[in-house]
């Protein structure tokens, strides 16, 4: 038995945002992890993230992913996962979002992916929303425009699932109109950034949501999705790309998308 193990108990299904907004409540360390069931801790790096996050004075600090593979059982350092798109000089020191949109748009937003200072969640009142897949985005968004010191560390610190995808994508798939909503919300949290500001943060936005309607149009409810996709579109606020969003990059890859399944 360990005192500081607390084990709470939903009486029912409440999906992965209000669930962690329950651990939320009941936390009382200094730093939160929000671990999914199916990854794993790299041995004891976790106290030597939280020794450099609590050094820096951090309130984010995002670190590197080792991913599984659950078919072929092999470890890869990928992209986004293991924060390749970081230039070295941005490690263990503090920055904003201000000052590095396009990094901090380009790395994993999951929120497993580094520790989180508690009193900065409460002060901000920062929560997952309640939507049933992408409800980490709104919140990577919401907390990494909040913070004032964020950090990049090259602990290595999770084992990531991945290759187990078939369950995923069906359940994306069926809950497609998640990410529309988890578009809206950052629209409107980006709201009050400048106008280059903003439309980098959505351009990502957009970006993972081409990704997640290509594999999506592969399930059998592909019909669907590109419904939804296309009613999503005729109702976008283009005004972040001066009106015009026939020539941007994620329009023209979720275009091909659509145009596939015809």
């Amino acid at each position: 038995d360990d005192s500081r193990i607390q084990v709470i108990k939903n009486e029912k299904n409440l999906h992965a945002g209000p669930s962690r907004n329950r651990g939320l409540k009941y936390a009382r360390g200094d730093y939160i992890l929000f671990l999914d069931a199916d990854d794993w801790l790299v041995d004891n790096n976790l106290e030597r993230l939280y020794s450099d996050t609590s050094r820096l004075k951090a309130d984010i600090s995002r670190c590197r992913a080792l991913e599984y593979d659950n078919v072929s059982g092999q470890i890869s350092k990928r992209e986004f996962s293991y924060l390749k798109n970081v230039p070295g000089f941005l490690f263990n020191r503090v920055i904003q979002y201000s000052k590095f949109p396009h990094t901090l748009t380009k790395v994993n937003v999951a929120p497993w992916g580094g520790l989180y200072r508690r009193e900065f969640l409460l002060q901000n009142g920062l929560n997952f929303d309640a939507l049933i897949c992408s409800n980490d985005r709104p919140f990577y968004c919401k907390t990494i425009l909040a913070a004032k010191r964020v950090v990049f560390l090259k602990t290595e610190l999770i084992y990531y699932r991945v290759n187990n995808e078939s369950s995923l994508v069906g359940n994306r798939a069926k809950n497609f109109d998640c990410h529309f909503d988890s578009y809206e919300i950052i629209s409107a949290a980006t709201a009050g950034l400048s106008a280059r500001l903003r439309k980098i943060y959505l351009t990502s936005e957009l970006f993972d949501m081409a990704h997640w309607l290509e594999k999506s149009l592969q399930t059998d409810r592909a019909d669907q999705v590109k419904q939804e996709m296309e009613q999503f579109l005729s109702q976008l606020d283009a005004s972040p790309w001066g009106g015009r969003i026939e020539t941007q990059g994620w329009n023209r890859r979720i275009a091909a998308a659509l145009l596939k399944k015809k």
